[in-house]
Parts: structure tokens; sequence; C-alpha cells
């Protein structure tokens, strides 16, 4: 960063003397010579003209800026000009005004002139610069050191150190590259614990984002049994195990979801006995009670939009000889439409012969929902068949696989990792 004189004619320099030069890093400095007019003006700045080295801003940004000082027979302070686009004058924001004076050999030997503020509307781009104010006494002398211009965070109200300057003002997209090389970040800049899911939400990295694993990456040691998470992969899933109505609310970042609903499983029928007339007895068994059926389909939803989910009960299993009853429905209501996967049928109760195995799922069935239940043998009543089930997944339709597959794919591959200890 070049430093140029403005105002009055006065001298630009740096290292006056060993008894004014902090030891390690140099000292500028302004002087004006002989006796000027009291509160006359000259600066040390970075204009460069026209404004080659100012600093690019955002209006409605905070900005901190800072320099250390000492003063000889004058006071000075550390100002922002902030300029247009076209390299104009828009204003200017001053910081606190330093007197104290010396011999420089040290930063103990200096005082801080440091201030905040936010880049007025119009202001582009902005430069610092150290000015200073006669107070009518002979040969005024500025020092000055370590100034910085810089963001300011919302409610900043101490400096950010100080460090040396590499003659860039922003990253770009032009410079990036070369400014932050593959080595530039490591392990030391960013730990493990650093980045966790308070950082990164599920949906924030997409297949917009990642759109191949690079072998290259992964180093033997990096991946492990059981790092690789389907949930993280693929999504989130709400099951909804309990009988009766549910209200699900889409939540922030949700556009596309499978739901899979199971109706509940018919109750076994009852079983029988029989005399077989020569004494002996006759042992017949209930039916078994049908499978619920099972209904499952994507839908694109809005975040907020509602959904009413119904989980089916099991049937209850028949007495003695009694048909078992049918298991519930399940359903749930989208976009103005209900869907159904049916409850399975009863199993029948056992008379002169066994009873007969109650059909699948009703509407939407189709057998694969909550198992029926067992029918009873003899004296013995049927069992009550399983509850129905649903379930609500957070899964884009234009992801790479879907959900079964990435499960199939990631336990197959987590099996392997078990095998080799590390990758590969």
């Amino acid at each position: 960063m070049g430093w140029h004189n403005g105002g009055p004619a006065h001298t630009l320099g740096i290292n006056l003397s060993e008894a004014y030069r902090v030891r390690g890093e140099g000292t500028a400095f302004i002087h004006q010579a002989g006796v000027a007019p009291v509160n006359t003006v000259f600066d040390a700045n970075v204009h460069g003209g026209p404004n080659s080295q100012a600093i690019a801003v955002i209006p409605g940004r905070r900005y901190e800026f800072y320099a250390w000082l000492n003063t000889h027979r004058c006071t000075a302070h550390v100002i922002i000009v902030w300029y247009n686009s076209a390299g104009a004058w828009v204003s200017e924001s001053g910081a606190n005004s330093v007197s104290f004076g010396s011999e420089v050999r040290s930063l103990a030997d200096m005082c801080i002139s440091h201030g905040f503020a936010t880049a007025p509307i119009g202001a582009a781009q902005a430069i610092i610069l150290v000015r200073a104010v006669t107070n009518g006494q002979a040969d005024p002398y500025v020092f000055f050191s370590r100034c910085y211009l810089g963001e300011a965070g919302a409610g900043q109200t101490e400096v950010s150190p100080w460090t040396p300057g590499r003659g860039i003002s922003q990253i770009t997209q032009a410079n990036a590259n070369a400014v932050i090389a593959n080595a530039a970040i490591g392990s030391t800049h960013i730990a493990n614990a650093a980045i966790g899911t308070a950082h990164i939400a599920n949906a924030a990295i997409g297949t917009a984002h990642i759109s191949a694993l690079d072998a290259d990456v992964i180093t033997a040691g990096t991946l492990r049994a059981g790092i690789i998470d389907v949930q993280r992969l693929v999504g989130q899933s709400f099951n909804f195990n309990t009988v009766g109505t549910h209200l699900y609310t889409v939540p922030d970042g949700w556009t596309t979801i499978v739901i899979n609903v199971r109706g509940g499983g018919g109750g076994g029928g009852g079983g029988a006995t029989a005399g077989d007339g020569e004494g002996g007895l006759l042992i017949f068994s209930g039916g078994n009670g049908g499978n619920g059926g099972m209904f499952r389909a994507t839908f694109t939803v809005s975040p907020g939009q509602v959904i009413s989910i119904t989980v089916g009960g099991g049937g209850a299993g028949g007495g003695k000889a009694a048909n078992g009853t049918p298991g519930g429905a399940s359903s749930f209501t989208i976009n103005g439409q209900t869907f159904v996967a049916g409850g399975g049928g009863g199993g029948g109760g056992a008379g002169g012969s066994n009873g007969a195995h109650g059909a699948g799922g009703g509407t939407g069935g189709t057998g694969l929902g909550s198992v029926g239940g067992s029918g009873g043998s003899g004296l013995e009543g049927g069992s009550p068949g399983q509850q129905g089930s649903a379930t609500i997944e957070n899964y884009q339709a234009n992801g790479i696989v879907s959900r079964p597959e990435w499960e199939r794919l990631m336990t197959h591959m987590n099996q392997r990792l078990s095998a080799w200890g590390t990758w590969p």
C-alpha cells in the first residue's frame, strides 16, 4: 500500500531516525515545515489518483479503521474517505484525535486512533488517511504505523488485531485460486468441531452443490466403517406408529416427499373341535387374518403445508369358531386428495372344517402392509393382526437413487469397510 501526502506542501517519509522508528516494522511520518496557521490540515493517504488503491466497500456495511499515532506540536486522527464507483467524493468518517509526543521506539510510545462507520449510500470504495491538524507551533510531525481498514461485526466495539497487509484488498472470483491454494486451509485452520450440524443444515448441501465424488480426496484412514449415514445422504424420515389421526406440517427446505402407509392386518379366526363319531375329537383351525394393504407415492410439497395421516389398528382375533375382525385402513390426505391402504380381512372361524383365510388389504392394497393375525386351533381364539403404520421421507425427486437403493448400497459399503478396517 503506497502512501501519498495531501494538503499544504509537506514531507512524507519513513524512519526519520532511530529515535522515531518502531523496532522491527518501521514508522512513517508527515512533517509540515515552519509555522502554519492554527487548524491547518495536512494528510498522508492512499488516494493514489484516481483512487488506484482504494478498497471496495458495500453501502450499509459497517467498517472499522485505526492507526497507531505519535504527534509533535499538533494533533492527529484517522479518517475514512468514501467515494462512489466513478471516484467522486461521497463523505468522510473520522476517529478520535490523538495528542501524544515522545520518542518512538515501540508501540508503547504511540496511541491508537480508531473508529467504526457505516458505508453511506452511493459508496463503492474508500481510503484510509492520517490527518494532522496544526496548533500554531513550528515544525509539526505525526508518526504513524499499523493502519487498518476492514469490515466490522454488527455489535463490534473493540478493534480487530492488526496483521501485515499483502497488497490484496479483497478476494474476488478472478484472484481466488491464486489467493487460496489447496494447502492454505488445513486441519490447523479448521478443526473438526468447527463445522457441525448447526452450521451446515441437511438441506444446505444438495446434488447441485456436489456433482461427483472425487476418489482422489479419499485417503487411507479417512473413511471407516459406520461413517456413512443414510439419513445424511438421503434425508430425514418421520414414522407414525400410533393408531389414530395425525397432522404433519412440512418443514422448511422440503419440496419433495415420499409417503408410505400400511393398513392394519386382519385378526385371525377362532378354532373349533368336533367329535369324529367314534369317540375321538377332530380339531379345526381358524383362518389367518389377511395382510393390510400398502400405498406409496411421491409428492411435491411446500414448507408449511399440512398433511393429514390416519393409522389403522389391527383386527381383533375371533373367539372359538368366530371370525376375526378386519384391520383398520390407513390413509393420508394431501393436496385435497385422500389415498387409502385398506386393512386386511379377518380370518374365518372354524366350523366343521378349517376356517378360510382373510383377504389382503382392500383399496390400494398390495398385501405388503401389516401382517394379519394367525388363526386359532381347536379351542383357541385367533390372534390379533398388527396395527398399521405411516412414514414420510424427505426425498428429492431428482436424486441419484431412491432411498431403498441408498440403504442397500450404504449397508453393503459399510459391510465392506468393516471387513477392510479402513479405506481401501
